[in-house]
């Protein structure tokens, strides 16, 4: 049994013996992912479908990718929008995905859970949402953030401080909408249900 700093399934796990805090990241992990590199991907145009081995080799990264959901929530939304064309990838979301990756492994993040000061806890959820008329679709995505914040007066919910990431979503509207009112309303009414879970 090895205590205060570990990896488990890839995370980091770090605790200061003194204070007790914890911080969790992937900074390893991202670090040993590769690019893809791939001959289709010097000479083809953006919009010209991946061949089969270009597919695959995108599908592996991306969920490679994706694994890093588990401590690097900036990332998410970037994520969510690479899956959307799993099944047929162009060389453009090749070539994004490669970007995200460089920009991951130039930026490493860590999540850390701070000691608390004052007395009692509130749950603050932060939900957002994005809606882009499309040609075929009306795809419009939700967002939302599960913290556990210091202080339990009206004041602390909007107050700056330090604050635990909880859980977060970051998904389609599983309701079809039509304007920014629409997605932004349904996804905060998604979060409201799922932080009286939470």
């Amino acid at each position: 049994v090895t205590w205060n700093n570990f990896k488990n399934c890839g995370v980091q796990h770090t605790q200061c013996t003194r204070t007790k805090e914890v911080t969790l990241d992937q900074v390893e992990y991202a670090n040993a992912l590769r690019c893809i590199s791939h001959p289709q991907l010097s000479s083809g145009k953006p919009e010209d479908k991946a061949v089969p081995e270009l597919h695959q080799l995108y599908m592996s990264l991306l969920g490679a990718v994706a694994y890093l959901a588990h401590t690097r929530v900036d990332i998410l939304v970037f994520i969510s929008a690479l899956q959307r064309h799993t099944s047929s990838p162009s060389l453009e979301h090749v070539r994004k995905l490669n970007k995200l990756l460089r920009w991951l492994q130039r930026h490493p993040k860590k999540l850390e859970y701070k000691a608390m000061n004052g007395s009692g806890t509130h749950l603050r959820c932060i939900s957002d949402a994005a809606f882009k008329r499309e040609s075929d679709t009306g795809y419009s995505l939700r967002g939302a953030l599960y913290l556990r914040g210091g202080g339990q007066q009206a004041e602390a919910f909007a107050a700056d401080g330090t604050v635990h990431v909880l859980d977060w979503t970051c998904r389609a509207q599983r309701h079809v909408t039509r304007s920014t009112f629409a997605a932004e309303l349904r996804s905060g009414g998604d979060a409201v249900d799922q932080g009286i879970l939470v």
